[in-house]
């Protein structure tokens, strides 16, 4: 697990250096009104849960480039967690519409099915995002088996961000704590 959170730490202390503090926000916005900002994501898809922390980079006025650290959970099946890569491409200036392309992959699993083969695997999504307070997105994930072929599954689902997206992530947490060990 120390693995899994050292890239994790060393984005934290790259979005708070000194030397970047210009124009760093807490919600995403295009260049020139951010130069940073953080991203705080819980969603919800018909299969399962995820929560999203993470940073972005605005390269130029249309586009950003970043990174996130996931948890997410399958309903009464698993649990997962890794990095996604991000993409942004600001789609109008001034509304704050952006398309997001998000490649990851799952380095920690615990699930329960004793078939399933460890190791990394492919994870991402693609979504519309609206000042990053709502996302409509695609989720796709591979899970790979030892001695079936690989499953791949797709689900809609929406995420939410900002401060919204901080406090039903520790709601998330907090009920699947308590409920979690009744199940």
């Amino acid at each position: 697990m120390k693995k899994l959170f050292t890239p994790f730490l060393l984005m934290i202390l790259l979005f708070t250096s000194q030397s970047l503090h210009a124009k760093i926000c807490f919600r995403g916005k295009p260049a020139p009104y951010c130069k940073m900002f953080f991203l705080t994501e819980t969603g919800a898809t018909f299969r399962g849960l995820s929560w999203e922390l993470g940073g972005m980079y605005n390269l130029n006025k249309r586009s950003a480039l970043g990174g996130t650290f996931f948890l997410s959970t399958r309903v009464y099946d698993d649990l997962a967690a890794g990095f996604k890569l991000r993409y942004r491409l600001w789609l109008n200036y001034f509304n704050g519409f952006s398309i997001d392309i998000s490649p990851g992959l799952v380095l920690w699993t615990q699930w329960p099915d004793p078939t399933f083969k460890k190791g990394p695997t492919f994870t991402g999504h693609v979504g519309f995002n609206y000042k990053d307070l709502i996302t409509l997105m695609v989720q796709v994930y591979i899970r790979r088996y030892r001695f079936q072929k690989n499953k791949l599954s797709f689900s809609l689902g929406l995420k939410f961000g900002s401060y919204a997206g901080i406090v039903l992530g520790v709601a998330t947490v907090i009920v699947a704590t308590v409920f979690g060990q009744r199940l």
